[in-house]
């Protein structure tokens, strides 16, 4: 009784659309009893409200109880995200390729530990030169900030779907160029040398820093443009200091 009644309602919502121009997914949409024509899913609650999501051109959602069902320039179903043009001749709204440009600014330094030797030449009057080698392992570890991701100059809100597929293209795009993986570990060795002086110790402090670049994504292909910052470690490097003398093995 209930899809009768609603095939009823369905090809007066369908006989409305030819009237109001509307496009042809739109109109099967409604003669089909308010079905997804992708996944079938019916998009009505409880109460019979629609639950299809309106968008504007922009993006933005429009509210059902709005006029969004007249006014909107598309139509998305929550469950399997497929997407239909409301008015015009497509049956639904064409894919759009994304195209995804990694665009970098600054880096900055994190300290992630340090390593000490001590050279004791106090017994002696020469002067000796040691050469020490210090390693460091590290992981190309990447950061996708996606909770700060905008468009058109406003913060970016989108589905679960939607943030999860935006999410996996930018990742594979950021992993593709660094070659970031955690699951890999990078080793960064270096060799310092340094001249004790006679009747001293010399304490050689070696502190290392991961090197995080910075950037943002800007992906085409959506309108507007969405823009997904993002930092990834693509290197480790050191600051040396040298202590003399009695502070030497007080520090050490």
């Amino acid at each position: 009784m209930l899809d009768k009644l609603l095939t009823v309602a369905g090809s007066v919502g369908s006989a409305m659309g030819t009237a109001l121009g509307m496009s042809e997914e739109q109109r099967r949409f409604y003669a089909d009893g308010y079905r997804c024509q992708a996944c079938h899913a019916r998009l009505l609650n409880m109460l019979g409200a629609m639950t299809v999501e309106f968008l504007a051109a922009d993006g933005r959602k429009l509210a059902t109880w709005a006029g969004g069902a007249f006014r909107a320039d598309s139509a998305k179903c929550p469950q399997c995200g497929h997407l239909w043009k409301l008015y015009g001749n497509a049956a639904s709204a064409p894919p759009v390729a994304e195209t995804i440009t990694i665009v970098e600014t600054d880096r900055s330094e994190e300290f992630i530990g340090e390593d000490r030797r001590v050279i004791d030449n106090s017994q002696s009057a020469s002067t000796p030169t040691r050469t020490f080698s210090f390693s460091k392992e590290w992981s190309k570890t990447l950061v996708l900030e996606m909770e700060h991701a905008t468009t058109g100059g406003s913060t970016l809100t989108l589905g679960a779907k939607e943030v999860a597929a935006l999410t996996a293209s930018s990742e594979q795009k950021l992993r593709q160029t660094y070659s970031a993986t955690e699951s890999v570990r990078e080793t960064s060795t270096e060799e310092v040398s340094c001249q004790a002086a006679a009747h001293q110790s010399l304490l050689v402090i070696v502190k290392w820093k991961r090197i995080w670049q910075h950037g943002y994504l800007t992906i085409e292909g959506r309108e507007p443009m969405v823009r997904v910052p993002f930092r990834v470690v693509v290197g480790a490097t050191f600051d040396q200091q040298q202590i003399d003398g009695t502070d030497a093995a007080a520090s050490n």
